[in-house]
This record gives structure tokens, sequence and C-alpha cells, in this order.
């Protein structure tokens, strides 16, 4: 094998061996920047489901401060009808 061959071949083995590397590197390089870019994607949606789940808990206990409201009012409503209904028997009552 004479010196010319053994150069030809080197290059030859260093060209496959670059490709090969170019062929590997670039599909991980682009898996990892999809990646990159998924996790940041993954962490704007945690962030928006977290600001979103305090918005709920809030409008939930707004809403049950509200039934709470309004079931106080009912019970006074009902109160004041029980009464009045009371005074109505009564003054029937005196009539006759």
């Amino acid at each position: 094998m004479s010196q010319t061959e053994f150069i030809g071949m080197m290059i030859v083995g260093l060209s496959t061996l670059v490709g090969l590397f170019i062929a590997i590197f670039k599909p991980i390089n682009e898996n990892t920047k999809t990646m990159t870019e998924l996790l940041l994607k993954m962490d704007t949606m945690t962030e928006k489901m977290d600001k979103r789940d305090e918005e709920l808990k809030q409008h939930i206990k707004d809403f049950e401060d509200y039934k709470n409201k309004v079931r106080e009012s009912q019970k006074r409503q009902w109160d004041k009808i029980d009464e009045l209904s009371d005074d109505m028997i009564k003054v029937k009552h005196s009539i006759k």
C-alpha cells in the first residue's frame, strides 16, 4: 500500500466519519430544539392552568358566598311571611 493510497483511504474514512457525525448530529440537534420549545410551551400552559385554577377557586368561593346571602335573604322573607300570616290569623279571629 502506497502512501497515496493510505492518504486516500484516510480521506475517505474521515469523510465517512464526518458524514456520519452530521447525519446523527442534525436530528439530535433538531430534537433538542423541539424539546426545548415543547418545555417552554408546557411551562406557559402550566402557568395559565394555575391562573385559571385560582380564578375558578375564587369564582366558587364567590358563588358560595352569594348562595349563603340568598339563603339568608330567603330565610328573612319566610320569617316575615310567617309573622304576617300569624298576624292575619289573629286579626281574622278577632273579627269573628
